[in-house]
C-alpha cells in the first residue's frame, strides 16, 4: 500500500464490511455455539428491527466439524433456532448408548456407529446441495489418502472444480468424521474424508484467506477484500464462535504424562483441538485487532466432545456479554443506527500504531492466498 493513500479514521465503520462468521469444531459442545448464535441472531434482529436469519448478515461462513454442520445450515438460510433444535433433538442419539460400541474388541473400531448421525443429517438437509446455499460457505475436511486439507466451498471462486452437486448431508458427514469417534466418509467426488478439526479446529484463518479468493462480490453485494494492508483490514469484520474453552482438560494429566499409544489415542483429539483453537485465536486477534471478536465462554467443567450428560448446562454459558453486544452494534448495524462513540478498537488505528502487524498481514496475504492448490 502506498504511503500517500488515505488513512481511515478510528471512528465506527461508515460502510458495510466484508463479514465472516467462523464456527469451531467440538462435537457435542457445538450445542453451546448454536445457542450463542441464537442470541447473536436475536440481538441483531432487535438492533436493526429486521427479522433475518443470521446467515443473511454475513458474506462468508466458515465451519469445521460440528461448526461445519451449523455453517451449512445457516448458509441455507435456516435460523439459528432451527439449527439449535437439530442439536437438541439428535445429539443425545448420535452420542448415545445405542450408537456406542462397548465390547473390548470394538476398541479397534470407531467409538460410535454413524447411523444416527447420517439419518439426522439426511433428514435435516433433505437432499439439498452445495449449490442451494444462500450465503457463501466453506467447510473443512482432511483427505485420509494423502493427509491434505480439503475446503469445500460454494461458487465464489471463478477458477477451480465446482462441487455444487455435493449434498450438504455428505459434506456435513465428512467435516465431522472425527477419527476414533466416527469412520471416514466419502462424498460424490472424494473418498475417505475425515474431520476438518485435524487441520483447522478453529477455521477463522481459513475463512479469512478464503475471503481473498472471492472473484465476485458476496451475495449481499459486498466487494471482497483485495489486499492485506491497513485499508483492507478496515473492510473486514470477523465473528468467531467457539465451543467453549476448557477449564481443565478432560483427562488425567498424571496418567497421560507418561502414557503410550493406547491412552494418547483416546485424548489426542482433545489436545490437538484445544491447542489449535487457541493459536488461531491469537493469530487472528493479532491480524485484525478490533475488527475481530471471539465468543468462546470458559466452561465450568471439563467436557469431552462426546459428553452428552452436560449438554443442558451449556445453555447457561451462552449469553452475550456487553463487549459482544458492542462489537455487533459497531460492525453489523448501519452507521446511522450505530453509535460512533463505541469503544471498539479500530483495526485501522491499531495497524497504524503497530507496524509489525501490518507487515505480517501483507506477508501472510501473499503466501496464504497462494495455497489454493491445497483446496
Amino acid at each position: 500500500m502506498g504511503a500517500d493513500q488515505p488513512i481511515p479514521s478510528a471512528a465506527a465503520p461508515t460502510t458495510a464490511r466484508f463479514s465472516i462468521l467462523a464456527l469451531d469444531g467440538g462435537g457435542a459442545r457445538g450445542y453451546l455455539s448454536v445457542k450463542i448464535l441464537e442470541h447473536v441472531e436475536a440481538h441483531l434482529n432487535a438492533l436493526t428491527r429486521e427479522d433475518l436469519p443470521l446467515g443473511a448478515r454475513f458474506d462468508l461462513i466458515a465451519g469445521t466439524s460440528t461448526g461445519g454442520i451449523a455453517a451449512l445450515a445457516l448458509a441455507l438460510g435456516l435460523t439459528a433456532h432451527e439449527v439449535s433444535a437439530l442439536y437438541e433433538t439428535h445429539i443425545p442419539q448420535i452420542f448415545g448408548p445405542a450408537m456406542r460400541r462397548f465390547r473390548w474388541t470394538d476398541s479397534f473400531r470407531p467409538r460410535y456407529r454413524t447411523a444416527a448421525l447420517r439419518r439426522a443429517l439426511q433428514a435435516f438437509f433433505a437432499g439439498r446441495m452445495l449449490g442451494d446455499v444462500q450465503t457463501d460457505v466453506c467447510v473443512t475436511a482432511v483427505s485420509l489418502v494423502n493427509a491434505q486439507p480439503r475446503v469445500f466451498r460454494s461458487n465464489y471462486v471463478k477458477s477451480g472444480i465446482s462441487r455444487n452437486d455435493e449434498t450438504l448431508a455428505d459434506l456435513a458427514m465428512a467435516t465431522s468424521a472425527a477419527p476414533t469417534f466416527f469412520e471416514a466418509h466419502s462424498t460424490q467426488h472424494m473418498t475417505d474424508l475425515v474431520d476438518g478439526s485435524l487441520c483447522a479446529s478453529n477455521p477463522t484463518l481459513v475463512g479469512l484467506v478464503e475471503a481473498f479468493r472471492f472473484s465476485r462480490p458476496s451475495r449481499r453485494g459486498i466487494s471482497p477484500p483485495h489486499d492485506l494492508g491497513a485499508l483492507c483490514l478496515y473492510h473486514l469484520a470477523v465473528l468467531s464462535v467457539g465451543t467453549g474453552e476448557q477449564c481443565a482438560m478432560p483427562y488425567d494429566l498424571d496418567h497421560l504424562r507418561t502414557a503410550g499409544t493406547l491412552a494418547w489415542g483416546a485424548h489426542f483429539h482433545d489436545v490437538s483441538m484445544e491447542s489449535q483453537t487457541q493459536l488461531v485465536h491469537l493469530l487472528s486477534k493479532g491480524l485484525l485487532g478490533g475488527a475481530y471478536r471471539r465468543i468462546n465462554p470458559r466452561l465450568d467443567f471439563p467436557m469431552a466432545i462426546d459428553n452428552i450428560r452436560k449438554i443442558a448446562a451449556l445453555k447457561n454459558l451462552s449469553e452475550l456479554s456487553e463487549d459482544d453486544e458492542a462489537f455487533l452494534r459497531a460492525y453489523f448495524t448501519p452507521p446511522w443506527e450505530g453509535d460512533s462513540s463505541l469503544s471498539v478498537e479500530s483495526p485501522a488505528a491499531t495497524v497504524l500504531e503497530d507496524a509489525p502487524r501490518k507487515l505480517m498481514a501483507g506477508c501472510l496475504g501473499r503466501d496464504l492466498v497462494g495455497m489454493s492448490t491445497l483446496y
